[in-house]
């Protein structure tokens, strides 16, 4: 909250005490919740869901752990099959917060019906294809999408 106001000061070569005005403030609220989602939880939104876009994305969430930032940028070259039909997914590739998720076996099947129903779909699917798309849809006269 502080950050842009602290630079901006410093690089103006004004000196305020923001360890004094920082104490004066409130202390902040945590923002998510106290608890981790439950199986139930899980299950009752993955009911719910009405599209096999969601329930992986549920799945995916619940099965690494990742935050939901992380989402956007993952690509199919991010996917590694493993062992027993499990996968593992790198986030944040190339970051100094890469790390390895993995994926249980029902998020797994989940992710992989989402991907299969995207190529029936017509989409052509490469390692750089996004994971995770808003929303397609293919324009049946030409071979673009919108």
């Amino acid at each position: 909250m502080f950050a842009a106001l602290e630079l901006f000061f410093s690089m103006n070569d004004k000196h305020i005490d923001f360890k004094k005005m920082r104490k004066m403030f409130p202390a902040s609220i945590k923002n998510s919740g106290n608890e981790a989602w439950s199986t139930d939880d899980i299950q009752r939104m993955v009911k719910y869901a009405k599209s096999s876009r969601t329930r992986a994305l549920i799945y995916l969430l619940a099965s690494t752990g990742c935050r939901i930032g992380a989402v956007p940028e993952l690509k199919l070259k991010h996917l590694v099959d493993m062992a027993d039909g499990c996968k593992a997914i790198l986030f944040y590739e190339g970051t100094k917060e890469e790390y390895w998720g993995f994926l249980t076996l029902e998020a797994n099947s989940t992710l992989d019906e989402y991907l299969a129903q995207r190529k029936k779909d017509g989409e052509i699917l490469d390692m750089n294809t996004y994971v995770f798309r808003k929303a397609y849809r293919f324009v049946q006269n030409c071979n673009v999408y919108c």
